[in-house]
């Protein structure tokens, strides 16, 4: 007891007691939790899956916050190592039962190798324990029993090593020990350099990233001189890859931090990531002027979409003024064109995906299938009933879209109430998505819902009317109608179809 006692308090004593003056407990525990976080969902088979794979990596080796990683073929090998010490372990436990009785029970090795054994476990089932109310399964809560591993591992590798020659076998164990003192060492000299050095300015911007020319305060000029965005569709939860080709004009005395936003059609952040250029491996006080850096990112689309269709989310990119960084405010430093005026730093778009895309069957619509130029057909629509006039409340039309082929340009639709005598009465025109998502980024499967609200006139007579729907060309202002390729059964007109008739009482 002295011999365990004694060294634990010479080396930790005093943290011990640092914890009960600061925080009232000697271990600390309820203020570990409160930095780490409990868990807000029950650990599920699912979820415990990926908590150990984190909890293995990190004990072999995982660096920085859980980002950099030790050569891939390293953990599959030594997962395989662990299962084959371990099946080496029972083996051993067998044999030796078999061979000497009942003295392999009364051997004081076989009861070290037990308490070893016991020790692990003992860890193994606090850990599991930890994990199913806090957030942090890292592989250095393990190594309190890392002696113990060690020596079990070793104890079980023996097993079968014995069975081949001494100097085979001798070779084979100082394999491992010699293999992670290369991970280390490569550590060292690789994998944690190769993370945190800045990264060297490219010779040319490729010819596929888009020009942007935008620069940043005028008085400390920054430059954004193009930047690549991919041509693919990402949904809530995707890392959206981004690169930004930066330079300076001039030496830049502070460092500034730049920030990317993806908005929604409202202007609101879906996706944000705000950091020093490089993820501060490349601070901006540190650039030479004049040459140019390809500066990698992975936006994190973390807030839902609507379902109601695809969203082209903006990209928004711009730095902060270090004036204001250490304020609430942290307002962006003011950008500029190449023409000198001064602009909203927009510079591309990425559509998004709802997580689930719209069913036709919950919408509760009146099915069409009216096609408009084979590119986009009118699946169903939906109105109220039109039994009393109320000037105040719109009319409002439902209709439902689908990207049958790829539109070449904007188009705008339509919705008229007309009387009898085909005069138009009451009138909505937008966008099928509205400014969310133009049709000159529909393809093939899109699904669109879309509300056209009419303001009745108070005057409006009873009688019959009817709904006409269809598609022009947006530059056109009306004047270009897409034609109907298939009237579905419709009453049809030029380039427009009449989905119902409605009775006014």
């Amino acid at each position: 007891l002295v011999l365990v006692l004694v060294p634990a308090l010479a080396m930790a004593g005093w943290w011990y007691w640092r914890n009960q003056v600061l925080y009232g407990s000697w271990l600390g525990v309820n203020e570990l939790l409160a930095a780490n976080g409990l868990r807000q969902e029950p650990l599920t088979w699912g979820s415990a899956k990926g908590e150990f794979r984190g909890l293995r990596y990190s004990f072999w080796g995982l660096f920085g916050w859980f980002n950099i990683l030790l050569p891939g073929w390293v953990y599959p090998l030594m997962d395989a190592l662990s299962l084959i010490a371990l099946a080496g372990l029972a083996v051993g436990v067998v044999q030796g039962w078999r061979r000497r009785g009942a003295a392999f029970w009364t051997d004081p090795a076989t009861w070290v190798r037990v308490m070893l054994a016991l020790w692990a476990a003992m860890i193994l089932g606090l850990i599991a324990y930890w994990a199913t109310f806090a957030t942090s399964s890292q592989g250095r809560l393990l190594f309190p029993a890392i002696s113990a591993f060690a020596v079990l591992m070793i104890l079980g590798l023996a097993v079968w090593t014995r069975r081949l020659p001494a100097r085979v076998s001798g070779l084979l164990l100082a394999a491992l020990p010699l293999l992670l003192a290369g991970c280390s060492v490569y550590t060292v000299a690789v994998t944690i350099p190769d993370a945190y050095r800045a990264p060297a300015p490219v010779t040319a911007i490729p010819a596929d990233a888009t020009p942007v020319e935008l620069r940043f305060d005028a008085a400390a000029p920054i430059r954004l001189r193009a930047v690549s965005l991919p041509d693919e569709r990402f949904r809530p939860g995707d890392w959206v890859p981004i690169t930004l080709y930066l330079s300076a004009d001039q030496p830049l005395d502070q460092d500034y931090q730049l920030f990317i936003q993806l908005l929604d059609e409202k202007g609101q952040a879906i996706g944000n990531v705000t950091t020093h250029p490089g993820w501060g491996r490349n601070p901006t006080s540190l650039w030479t002027p004049g040459a140019i850096y390809a500066d990698e990112y992975d936006v994190l689309i973390d807030q839902p979409v609507d379902d109601r269709s695809p969203l082209l989310a903006t990209v928004y990119v711009g730095f902060i003024d270090p004036v204001t960084e250490a304020s609430q405010e942290r307002l962006p430093l003011p950008a500029f064109d190449a023409a000198g005026e001064q602009v909203t730093p927009f510079v591309g778009h990425v559509v998004v995906e709802p997580s689930r895309p719209l069913e036709f069957g919950e919408l509760n619509l009146e099915v069409s299938a009216a096609r408009f130029g084979d590119v986009i057909e009118l699946g169903g629509y939906r109105y109220p009933p039109l039994t009393a006039i109320d000037a105040s409340e719109p009319f409002t039309v439902t209709l439902f879209w689908n990207a049958i082929g790829q539109p070449a340009t904007d188009y705008t639709a339509f919705v008229h109430l007309r009387n009898s005598d085909g005069e138009t009465v009451a009138s909505y025109d937008r966008a099928p998505a509205g400014e969310r998502f133009p049709t000159r980024y529909w393809r093939v499967g899109d699904r669109i819902l879309s509300e056209f609200p009419l303001i009745l006139p108070s005057s409006l007579e009873s009688g019959e009317y009817a709904l006409w729907v269809g598609l022009y060309e947006s530059a056109s202002q009306g004047d270009v109608h897409l034609p109907v390729t298939d009237d579905g059964g419709l009453r049809s007109g030029d380039g427009e179809v009449m989905v119902d008739g409605v009775v006014v009482e």
